[in-house]
């Protein structure tokens, strides 16, 4: 098992673009290649219970984007989510998993 990496938002490997959010977390948790949280990026997220037409197209907007480079961002759930990791992979696209928390 990879060990989990923590990055504080001082650490120059804290994503840029979290630290514009007016409550950005303090630091944060990443296996596997934590490189690619700093690279361009596109976020695909929607429902859970989605349908037909919507996971065939977080499916095909995620392959098209990935062609071009682009890192799909996604959370964990089933339904768009799901769909959109699939369809980047499905090109050798590069995909970010987001799972959040609060205690």
């Amino acid at each position: 098992m990879k060990d989990i990496k923590t990055i504080k938002c001082e650490d120059k490997e804290y994503p840029n673009k979290l630290l514009e959010i007016e409550d950005f977390p303090k630091q944060i948790y990443a296996i596997g290649n934590y490189e690619l949280i700093n690279k361009t990026s596109i976020a695909i997220v929607g429902s859970r219970n989605c349908t037909p037409y919507g996971a065939k197209y977080a499916k095909e907007f995620a392959k098209e984007l990935s062609k071009r480079g682009l890192c799909i961002v996604s959370g964990m759930a089933i339904g768009i989510d799901a769909n959109a990791h699939i369809g980047a992979m499905q090109e050798q696209g590069k995909t970010i998993a987001v799972l959040r928390f609060r205690i």
